[in-house]
Formats: structure tokens, sequence, C-alpha cells
């Protein structure tokens, strides 16, 4: 595999243990690329990511970390910050986010890599488990909400989230800064919005199923009233995602019918699954992501990124 310089995106808010343990998690890479790490501080006031950052360099790092201060609060801002900031290196050729509430395996970086070299695909998105930080295994652990799609390796028509993704510089010539749209800087979405808009401009995806990172759910994460948040928040961002590139009055009247189908459909999952925990809750949550959709259409924002988890 030919070397390249590649920087490592990570948006932080409020996270200083997350950020340690994706830090901690790099430093374990088995790769012969030219690494280079950029922190995309998201909290203007405490900066409890800076400090972090600052006292990993302090410690003698294995790669070096450049530090970014998003310019306001919302996840858009922090990935814009990423994409600005990485970019100007006119030397960088590929920007690999990871999240602060995750940890990546020793080979992900090279098998996301392999897989742009292998397709030419100009965003590669990479497999998502999730880590559970308890030892007692319930039910709830078994909830969809917890558990991302698994895709085969190859050319996909779209990936949607920025939790493991490799961008390339030639995405900079599909779009015009600010890459990630600031209107879903609170509710979330952003990411499914900005792969969206480029796939409508061209852009070439692909996913690799090897390249593998762990998404922590630690105990404020596990019940069922954040399984529900989750659900609704899921349903109300992909609303608004697809209110924006609504292809006409056709389109509109689709979402509506799919929103009335997914209705119908939870509402018979409950139903058959009365004496099941598992597949009323199943059931219930997909009520909610449903929910979530007709509250946008009614002009209602769920800001799910006003307060943060996962600590």
């Amino acid at each position: 595999m030919q070397p390249h310089k590649i920087a490592i995106g990570i948006p932080t808010f409020k996270r200083p243990n997350g950020l340690r343990r994706v830090l901690e998690s790099l430093e374990n890479l088995v790769t012969d690329q030219e690494i280079s790490v950029v922190i995309a501080e998201n909290d203007r006031e405490g900066r409890e990511g800076v400090a972090v950052a600052e006292e990993t360099i302090r410690r003698g790092y294995r790669y070096p970390i450049e530090i970014a201060v998003s310019k306001a609060r919302g996840i858009s801002q922090a990935r814009n910050a990423l994409m600005e900031t990485a970019f100007a290196d006119p030397d960088i050729a590929m920007l690999v986010m990871v999240d602060d509430d995750q940890w990546v395996k020793p080979d992900w970086l090279t098998n996301i890599v392999d897989m742009q070299t292998r397709t030419g695909a100009d965003i590669v998105g990479g497999y998502i488990l999730p880590d559970f930080q308890t030892a007692e295994q319930t039910w709830l652990l078994k909830l969809s909400v917890y558990w991302r799609t698994r895709r085969k390796s190859g050319v996909v028509p779209v990936i949607e989230t920025t939790g493991s993704v490799l961008i390339t510089r030639a995405v900079l010539d599909l779009c015009d800064p600010p890459y990630f749209d600031e209107a879903f800087s609170l509710t979330g979405g952003g990411d499914r919005e900005f792969f969206t808009r480029l796939a409508n401009r061209g852009a070439r995806f692909a996913f690799a199923e090897n390249a593998i990172v762990y998404e922590v759910f630690e105990q404020d994460r596990l019940s069922i009233a954040w399984a529900r948040r989750r659900s609704y928040r899921v349903g109300a961002s992909d609303m608004l995602v697809n209110l924006k590139h609504s292809r006409g009055a056709g389109h509109f009247m689709l979402e509506i019918a799919k929103i009335g189908a997914g209705l119908v459909r939870a509402a018979g999952r409950y139903v058959v699954g009365i004496h099941s925990p598992l597949k009323r809750t199943q059931a219930e949550l997909l009520m909610l992501r449903t929910f979530g959709k007709v509250s946008t259409l009614f002009g209602m924002r769920y800001e799910v990124y006003r307060k943060t988890s996962g600590n």
C-alpha cells in the first residue's frame, strides 16, 4: 500500500475520559502511514478536550497533535473545524474521523485505507460495533438501537455516519465550506445530510467491513429511556435530511406514506410480541422513530446535542 499523509480527526465535547481512551487506542495502530491527529474542541468555555490534548502532548504522544477550537457550539461546527484544519495542510491526502466515545482496533486504519486504495472511493465508511461497559448482559443490549447495520465490503451507494469514515481531499472539489450544514448542529443528522449531498454530486462511496471501531455505551446509555430518545432523534433528523433533499410533491407524499406504513408495522409488531420485552420494546422504538419524523414535519426540532453523555 502506498504511504499517505493522513490526518485522524476527533471532535470532542465534555468527554475527557473518552478522548483519552480513543487517543490511547490510536497509539496502538499498526500502520506505515504518516499520521497526525487533529482534535476539534467543541466546548469553548470548559475546554476539557484542550486540557486532555495538551496533557497528551506533554507526556510524549506517538503522533503530532493539532488542536482546533470550533467557532461555535454544535457537532457540525466541530466537524467543519476538523475539515478546515486537516486539509489546510496541502500534503494531507485523507482525513479519517473517529468520535470521542469510540476506540479503534489496531488494524482499523490499514483496512479503511486499503479499501480506498482498492476502490478509488472518495469516502469510505468503517464498521462500528457496540462496546457495553457492563458485565450484565440483558435483553436490553440486544436492541437494534445499539447495533449498526453491517454491510459487505466494497462499493456502496452512500454511507451515513462520520463515526468511522475516511474522506479524501477530492471531496473538497464537490462542496464549499462550511462543509457540514450548521442547521444540523444540535439536532444531529448533519453527517447523513453531508454524504447525501455528496452522493447527489457524484461522490463515490465504499464500505470496509473489517475497519472496526467500537462505540462505548456506558451506564447512562444502557436504559430504555436512552434507547427511546435515540430512536426519536434518529427519526427526527432523518426527516430533516429528507426534507432538505426533497424532490418535489411526489417525494414528499412518499415520505408521508412511509410514515403511515411505519406506524402500522410498529403496531403490528407490538401486538405480535406482546409477551416478549425485547420484541415489544423494538416495536415501541420503531413507533418513536416514526413519531420523530412526524414532529419534524410539524416544524419541531429535537436538539439532542445540547447535552452529552457517555463520559
